[in-house]
């Protein structure tokens, strides 16, 4: 009778040695399959990461190219308007106006009226 209460106890020992290693066993199983996908997820969002990361940097190297651009546009607008500026202090308008009032009032309007057309192209949402 011990032996058999012996072998009752040696089955239960390992039993439960057995169901304790198949619990750990799926465990470890499921624990590993999350892992992956986890892993899946961390490697599209690397990816998405990176995709935007490039795009910022395209961005940004495309931005630095029109300020470049802007910077000798507003130069050359400078040198324009300085130009204008040294051509007025050359003439004496209020003597020309003075002398040769009609050629002066003609030569006004038209450069005024070229000066709105330019500034309606510019302001016009419908020309392209």
């Amino acid at each position: 009778m011990a032996r058999l209460y012996l072998l009752v106890i040696l089955f239960g020992v390992l039993g439960g040695v057995g169901y304790g290693a198949l619990t750990y066993y799926n465990h470890t199983q499921q624990t590993i399959a999350q892992l992956r996908e986890n892993n899946v997820k961390l490697e599209q969002v690397a990816k998405t990461n990176q995709e935007t990361i490039d795009n910022l940097q395209q961005s940004a190297i495309q931005l630095q190219e029109q300020n470049l651009k802007l910077q000798k546009e507003m130069q050359n607008a400078e040198k324009y308007s300085q130009d204008l500026i040294n051509k007025l202090n050359k003439h004496d308008l209020t003597k020309l106006s003075q002398q040769k009032p009609k050629l002066m009032e003609e030569k006004i309007n038209n450069a005024t009226q070229r000066l709105f057309d330019d500034l309606m192209l510019l302001t016009d949402p419908d020309i392209d």
